[in-house]
């Protein structure tokens, strides 16, 4: 099943493989010896998915309804969490991210066409991601953090990171992950919203409202903080920032790439309009991108409150006059003319404001890295699982998932099984979760038995490791892994003599 849970079958997959293979076979010299034919039999399927993990599911038939139902009811739900603790619109925010292609030009253009036939063409596929947050009155809209691949980038030379209109991070992938968003919740998100609040006469009580995406922890706690999740499936019904604020924020980025494009022109009248393009630095995205935030206004961002929070909300039709940044990019294309500018359209521009899925020649990307070699199964030292099951030692367990998790996402180049790892994770650790959120509230820190049935009990495998009851908290990917590695075979965790917790260095690769 892809994103979008559409089932895929063996003919899909081996369409796509043959495909996949014919793109990689004509970029090869044709007499190069290394050209082998390939059939996309029931053998070579069958060994994909032992490969890949890859098993047969079905469809309950309620499906199609369970998430406009969900999202349906949970409004309610959402204004009974409000009013249980008075929470005013300034105190109320989401947080999300969504991926940008910030050199990317729309697919019929000639800049884009040229690019594609420049040997090791790979800038427009260059991806960022930006971590959005803003509050239900439409008062405030946090400085957004953009994650790139390279924390510190050739354009980069002699700027002081602090000084951007944006929070700087970076890692592999250039994703959100645990790691990072628990960074700027406590870093970034906490101190921010005090100083707003502050500054607004308001007392420091704050909900945050996250979905379930794969970069979001489900541990986080701070004082005063109330952090609730959509319910699965409903994000793009009910989250806010997913109502019109991002797509608003890309299509004031692209108005503003297209006009940088164009003042390169006037200035220098010598350029043509691809070497102009070539000039555009991620320095560039990165104060467009600041730029571009700063011009998202208030009333947007308090409309797209009104599926979760339509309460809160005024007007009964708000508007997100997305049409007018549209009208404005067209305009501009039409000024720099050419193939692909003097026709271009608004399918264009949603085109290339899509966060879009992996393309064949991305794959081909994934496939030419070279694989590190997989590693072992992990054991756990004799004892930890022997202590008194509180929430200090079930949270150790969560620790112990999430360093393992960041290990592999960081190392493993293949993204579909990094991404299946995080969904089993996710999925067996739910009642982990659960139990630590029991046992937290517990101040007597009782034993787990007095939560869990003996008959649940019983269906847990004693033989299973700490590594395959990990840790729930999906991580994309991450370069700041605290999972130090050496050159020993042998893996061990062991827990620290202090607490608990899991020392970062125990775990032995």
């Amino acid at each position: 099943m892809n994103q979008k849970r559409i089932p895929i079958d063996t003919n899909i997959i081996t369409n796509k493989a043959v495909k996949i293979y014919e793109k990689i076979d004509n970029q090869l010299p044709s007499t190069s010896a290394n050209k082998v034919p390939f059939i996309a039999s029931h053998g070579w399927f069958e060994k994909f998915k032992k490969r890949h993990s890859l098993r047969n599911l079905k469809l309950k038939g309620e499906q199609a309804t369970a998430d406009t139902d969900a999202a349906r009811q949970y409004p309610q739900k959402f204004a009974e969490i409000i009013a249980a603790k008075s929470y005013t619109p300034d105190q109320v925010f989401n947080a999300d991210e969504s991926g940008l292609y910030w050199k990317k030009m729309p697919e019929k253009t000639f800049i884009a066409k040229h690019s594609k036939s420049v040997p090791g063409h790979k800038t427009a596929k260059d991806r960022i991601t930006i971590l959005f947050c803003s509050n239900a009155s439409g008062d405030y809209i946090m400085k957004p953090l953009v994650i790139n691949k390279s924390k510190q980038p050739l354009s980069f030379k002699g700027i002081n990171i602090n000084n951007l209109s944006v929070y700087w991070n970076a890692n592999k992938k250039a994703w959100v992950t645990a790691t990072l968003f628990t960074d700027w919740f406590n870093n970034r998100f906490v101190p921010d919203v005090k100083k707003y609040l502050l500054q607004k006469g308001l007392p420091f009580k704050v909900l945050l409202l996250l979905d379930n995406a794969p970069g979001h922890p489900k541990y986080l706690q701070y004082e005063n903080v109330e952090i609730v999740f959509l319910p699965k499936n409903t994000t793009s019904i009910l989250q806010p920032l997913d109502q019109g604020i991002i797509s608003t924020f890309k299509a004031l980025y692209i108005k503003r790439a297209f006009r940088y494009i164009l003042d390169q022109l006037e200035n220098d009248r010598s350029l043509s309009v691809i070497d102009a393009w070539k000039k555009f630095t991620i320095l560039d995205c990165v104060k467009h991108v600041g730029m571009a935030y700063a011009e998202i206004k208030k009333s947007t961002l308090h409309a797209c409150y009104k599926a979760v929070w339509p309460d809160v909300v005024e007007s009964a039709n708000p508007r997100i006059p997305l049409e007018q940044e549209y009208s404005q990019i067209i305009e501009l294309a039409h000024s720099l003319g050419g193939e692909g500018f003097e026709d271009l359209s608004e399918a264009d521009i949603i085109e290339i404001m899509a966060d879009k899925e992996i393309c064949e020649d991305e794959l081909i990307d994934m496939v030419n890295i070279t694989s590190e070699n997989e590693s072992n199964n992990e054991t756990v030292a004799d004892g930890y699982a022997h202590n008194p099951f509180t929430a200090k030692v079930v949270r150790a367990g969560l620790e112990l998932g999430r360093k393992l998790v960041n290990y592999f996402q960081q190392n493993d180049p293949h993204l579909d099984r990094a991404l299946r790892l995080q969904r089993n994770i996710t999925e067996s650790l739910n009642e982990y979760e659960e139990v630590y959120n029991v046992l937290s509230k517990n101040k007597s820190q009782s034993l787990i038995t007095n939560f869990i049935s003996m008959s649940r009990r019983n269906e847990i495998n004693p033989n299973m490791s700490t590594t395959e009851t990990a840790s729930n908290e999906i991580i994309l990917s991450s370069d700041e892994s605290e999972i130090t590695q050496t050159r020993k075979r042998k893996r061990a965790i062991v827990e620290s003599d202090s607490d608990s917790s899991l020392d970062e260095n125990t775990l032995n690769v």
